[in-house]
């Protein structure tokens, strides 16, 4: 079973987090599906579909905010 948790702030790891949920069942099913991609498959299945779907996105012109991370964050010497 999928657990949820608090979102503290308007960015979480790097997505928007203030944006609704406009059907909390829904969400529910989507998350339930991966979890069980990850039982069944492993995190590097789930990974390679999240991915897939984020291109299919861009391609039918869904917005999809980018993650605020990079490599070379803290790289640099102060």
């Amino acid at each position: 079973m999928v657990t949820s948790h608090n979102e503290s702030g308007p960015i979480l790891d790097g997505l928007v987090s203030q944006v609704p949920d406009i059907d909390q069942e829904e969400t529910a099913e989507w998350l339930e599906s991966l979890e069980g991609v990850i039982q069944e498959r492993g995190g590097p299945r789930a990974r390679y579909l999240l991915t897939k779907m984020l291109q299919y996105a861009r391609e039918q012109q869904v917005r999809v905010q980018a993650p605020l991370t990079s490599d070379y964050v803290n790289t640099i010497a102060a």
